[in-house]
Formats: structure tokens, C-alpha cells, sequence
């Protein structure tokens, strides 16, 4: 029996290799997007608090420069928070794009695969056809041995 080769293992190898390296790409994109949905919930609770803080010392302030003060700082965190949004959506297209393309790695993988059982299957069967003929031949050389033995038998007279 005659080993199987695909011809086009190689590629199937690199194909695998870039879809793991996709599938790396998408966990640290999806890693980063965590950070950036992490640090947006602490910008808004800074935004959150500094609004709470500014409102009791607007009550009991009677000082216009620090009423301008907490103004610029609520300012300032409501800056951060839209940053924020801002970087978690950059992240969140990051991980979209990559799932795409862990995606499309994967479809490419999955198409040399199915080449590959297909031609491994045909070699099996190529095997099969390959074997059956052998015992095909095998089956006539015997029957043949035995119709020469019977006209051997026949000729000498010893025919049964």
C-alpha cells in the first residue's frame, strides 16, 4: 500500500498557522477592548462622583474661584469619559475587524481540509480498487492452475 501524500500540505500547514496567529490576534484585541470598556466605568465614576462632590460644595461654597474650580474639573471628567467612549469603540471595530479575519482564516483552513479528505478518500478507494484487483488476479491464477491440473488429469486418463 502506497503511502498518501497531499500535495497540498504545506499550504494547509500555513493556513493553520495564520489562523492560530488570527485567533492570538482576536484574544489580545479582545483583551484591549476589556481595558478600554475597564477604564471607561472608572471614567464615569470619577465623572459620577466629581458631579456628586461639586453639587454638596456648591451648597455649602460661598467661594466663586473654587464653584469655577469643580466646574472645569466635572469638565475635565466629562472629557475623559467621552475619550473613553471613543476608545472603546476604536476597540470594539478592532475586535469586529479581527473576528473577521479569524474568520476568514478559519474558511481557509476549512477549504484545504475538505481537498484533503476528499483526495484522502479517493486514495482509499484508489487502495481498495488497487487491492480488489490483486485478489481478482489472484482468484484467476488459481482457477487456471486448477483447469490445467484437471487437463493434465484428462489427458493421462485419470479423469475422475
Amino acid at each position: 500500500m502506497r503511502k498518501f501524500l497531499f500535495r497540498a500540505q504545506v499550504a494547509l500547514d500555513l493556513r493553520r498557522k495564520r489562523e492560530e496567529e488570527a485567533r492570538l490576534a482576536l484574544a489580545e484585541t479582545q483583551r484591549h477592548a476589556q481595558r478600554a470598556e475597564e477604564a471607561l466605568r472608572q471614567a464615569q465614576m470619577r465623572a459620577d462622583d466629581a458631579t456628586r462632590r461639586a453639587a454638596e460644595a456648591e451648597a455649602q461654597a460661598t467661594d466663586p474661584v473654587l464653584a469655577i474650580w469643580y466646574r472645569n474639573w466635572i469638565t475635565r471628567q466629562r472629557r475623559d469619559v467621552a475619550r473613553g467612549v471613543q476608545v472603546l469603540d476604536g476597540r470594539r471595530a478592532d475586535v469586529k475587524a479581527a473576528e473577521q479575519r479569524t474568520l476568514e482564516a478559519h474558511r481557509a483552513v476549512r477549504a484545504l481540509e475538505t481537498l484533503r479528505q476528499r483526495a484522502l478518500d479517493a486514495h482509499g478507494r484508489e487502495e481498495r480498487r488497487a487491492e480488489q484487483k490483486e485478489i481478482d488476479l489472484l482468484g484467476v491464477m488459481q482457477y487456471a492452475i486448477r483447469q490445467n491440473g484437471r487437463q493434465r488429469d484428462r489427458s493421462r486418463g485419470d479423469e475422475p
